[in-house]
């Protein structure tokens, strides 16, 4: 049996209108600055229902722009989930702000806001749950809050989301639902917000147009894409079913990036499972060699918890269903 990896870009269904659109930029030059990021971004107003939509070279970058902003509006502290990368905190601490971290929900992974004791009650407070895995956040369960939230929604782009109120972080890096090989949109209905970021983008982080023919193209696709993710996470919950494998409840809705379960005697299902390559999230919560990070207090039990059983499966749109049938338990 030949090996499975945890990913690979789905195939590329329009090459033909790739083509033409790498050509017309050879010909012409014109790597940055040209029609196909303004494309781009307005077909990503239209699609998300965001008035504002900015492009940039990486999503990561969008964050910085973000910490820029709120810095520059007067607040101090971000609190956001330890279960999720570094880079939806990361920016905010170089930018000088307090991170607090809170832990998720036992049977949603996303973030519970709920009965935490925030330290230095007076910082002004810039609250950022995540979209865990492609699934939404409930904007009701997001604090009050003085400054508009925003939401890390990196993996959650084709979900419905409930609520075009917050900011939003959409990336296009190489693994992602849509992707552009690299790159990202920050989403805003703040024309403040939105000229800020322009401006700042324009010499900090700077999409290209061969980012953009490339993501043009997959766009194309993208929702047929998400039909073949419905049928993979159906295949995988048929065939690995509780109690041993408990699946991530969603409270809004979910586009189904990452397929993922808890499972009980995890390292006993990998070893069963030779040739098939699972992920494990987030390393820097628990490592692969078990021993906790430092990062994260202790008194994360949700988190930990998750981190130390989860197991992720291989779930690419061209993923062939019965692959999946051959998995032992």
């Amino acid at each position: 049996m030949s090996e499975l990896p945890y990913y690979r870009p789905s195939r590329m269904r329009d090459q033909e209108g790739l083509m033409k659109n790498l050509r017309k930029l050879i010909r012409d030059g014109r790597y940055t600055k040209g029609r196909l990021v303004d494309e781009f971004a307005a077909k990503m107003s239209e699609m998300t229902s965001y008035e504002y939509v900015i492009p940039v070279g990486q999503g990561t970058h969008a964050i910085f722009l973000l910490a820029r902003w709120y810095k520059e509006l007067g607040y101090d502290r971000l609190v956001s989930p330890a279960f999720t990368w570094r880079s939806t905190w990361e920016p905010f601490k170089w930018a000088g702000f307090r991170v607090q971290f809170v832990d998720i929900d036992r049977e949603t992974w996303l973030p519970d806001f709920e009965g935490t004791t925030y330290q230095y009650p007076n910082l002004r407070t810039v609250f950022a749950p995540t979209d865990t895995f492609g699934s939404v956040f409930p904007y009701r369960d997001i604090p009050p809050s003085a400054a508009t939230p925003w939401v890390d929604s990196a993996q959650s782009l084709g979900a419905g989301w409930d609520s075009l109120q917050p900011h939003r972080v959409v990336s296009l890096s190489g693994s992602k639902p849509l992707t552009s090989g690299e790159g990202g949109f920050l989403l805003t209905q703040d024309r403040g917000l939105y000229e800020f970021a322009g401006e700042h983008a324009r010499w900090f982080s700077r999409m290209n147009e061969l980012e953009a023919a490339l993501g043009l193209a997959y766009l194309g696709q993208f929702y047929d894409d998400l039909q073949r993710r419905i049928r993979i996470e159906g295949a995988y919950k048929e065939r690995f079913r509780p109690p041993r494998f408990r699946w991530q409840e969603v409270p809004v809705d979910t586009n189904r990036y990452i397929v993922a379960a808890l499972v009980g005697r995890r390292k006993g299902f990998v070893e069963a499972n030779p040739g098939v390559e699972f992920r494990r999230y987030y390393a820097p919560v628990v490592s692969e060699r078990d021993r906790p990070g430092d990062e994260f207090p202790s008194w994360l039990p949700n988190t930990r918890r998750v981190a130390s059983s989860i197991v992720a499966f291989p779930a690419w749109p061209d993923l062939p269903l019965k692959r999946i049938k051959e998995m032992r338990e």
